[in-house]
C-alpha cells in the first residue's frame, strides 16, 4: 500500500532504555515579539538571548520537541494554554513553553523525499523538513530522507522504522514512518550557545 505525505511533527513514542515512559516537560519561554509560529510536535531550538524559536532545516543542534504553551492573551483577558505558539504578539508577560526534551525519548516522524528510510539506514543521522502548522495547531514538520548522513550536529538519529499497519507503515513506499531520537540536542551537549 502507498504511504500519503502527511507530515505530522515528531510524537513521542517510547525511551530506549525501556525505562516507564513519565513524559514529563521542561518548561522554557518563546520571546513575546516572535511572530513565528510554533506548532505542537515541532523541533525548537535556543536562542543567544535564552528563549526557543522554530528549528530550521539545516539547523545544528535542538533544544527539544515543542508541546503547549501558555501565556496571558491580552484580546480575551485571560490565560491561554495552546498547542502551537501563533506568533501574534497579544500577549502579556511571559510566554511559557512545554518542552520534550529528554534525550532517551523516541520520536516517530514521518520521512519526506523519493525513497523510504530503509533498515540499512538505522544508525545514521538526519535532518528535518520544514511543515506547515494545521488549523489545531500541530506540526507539519517531517524528516528529510535527502539529509541522511553521518554528521554528528544533525538534530536526530534513525533509530529504527516504526511498525504498524495502515498510512505510513509501508516501509518500502515513500512517506514511510522513522522512529528517531534527539542527537545534538542542548541537554546533552557541553557547547555553550
Amino acid at each position: 500500500m502507498a504511504n500519503m505525505n502527511a507530515p505530522f511533527g515528531f510524537r513521542p513514542v517510547r525511551r530506549d532504555d525501556a525505562a516507564a515512559v513519565n513524559y514529563a516537560l521542561s518548561t522554557r519561554l518563546i520571546d513575546p515579539a516572535n511572530v513565528t509560529p510554533i506548532g505542537k510536535g515541532d523541533l525548537v531550538k535556543s536562542t543567544s538571548t535564552g528563549f526557543i524559536e522554530l528549528a530550521t532545516p539545516g539547523g545544528t543542534r535542538a533544544t527539544g520537541i515543542f508541546w503547549g504553551c501558555t501565556y496571558y492573551d491580552t484580546a480575551q483577558q485571560r490565560v491561554q494554554w495552546m498547542n502551537q505558539w501563533p506568533g501574534v504578539n497579544t500577549t502579556e508577560g511571559d510566554i511559557v513553553a512545554y518542552i520534550l526534551d529528554d534525550p532517551r525519548m523516541l520520536f516517530e516522524a514521518q520521512v519526506t523525499g523519493a525513497s523510504p528510510v530503509t533498515v540499512a539506514d538505522i544508525g545514521n543521522n538526519i535532518d528535518i523538513a520544514a511543515g506547515t502548522i494545521t488549523h489545531a495547531g500541530f506540526s507539519g514538520m517531517s524528516v528529510n530522507f535527502a539529509t541522511i548522513a553521518t554528521t554528528a550536529t544533525l538534530p536526530f538519529r534513525i533509530v529504527g522504522l516504526s511498525q504498524g499497519v495502515g498510512n505510513g507503515y509501508d516501509a518500502t513506499a515513500q512517506y514511510n514512518r522513522v522512529l528517531v531520537r534527539l542527537n545534538a540536542v542542548d541537554a546533552t551537549t557541553t557547547t555553550g550557545l
